[in-house]
């Protein structure tokens, strides 16, 4: 690739991000391609869990490659609430259910392969 000096590089990542297994967050992550051509992962899927005051609040967050896309923080306001983390993370699999008809058809293979785990406890 030629040095363009008017086109700033810095503002594409350089490497791809890692897949999403961070405390409090489950992430199912998809190839993508930046426009400088460096190719990398995003989530195709991503569930958030976060305690709030004895109780667990979830949030989804969706991004297909055909350019569909939703999602949302775990805040209080939102008002999703349950009593324990495993409850909390079988709404989130729901919710992702309902929202896995606008990713493309391979992608909703993954997903749903994806939530099976999830809720079989493979992933923690």
């Amino acid at each position: 690739m030629q040095y363009r000096p008017e086109i700033q590089l810095e503002m594409f990542p350089h490497a791809p991000m890692e897949a999403a297994c961070v405390e409090g967050r489950i992430a199912l992550m998809r190839p993508h391609r930046w426009a400088n051509k460096i190719t990398g992962e995003l989530a195709l899927v991503e569930i958030m869990l976060k305690p709030h005051e004895n109780q667990w609040m979830w949030a989804i967050s969706f991004c297909s490659r055909n350019g569909s896309g939703q999602g949302y923080a775990p805040l209080p306001k939102w008002g999703k609430f349950a009593d324990s983390r495993a409850e909390a993370l079988e709404h989130a699999v729901e919710e992702v259910r309902a929202v896995m008809s606008r990713a493309t058809p391979d992608e909703r293979l993954r997903i749903v392969q994806w939530c099976g785990e999830l809720l079989a406890g493979q992933h923690s």
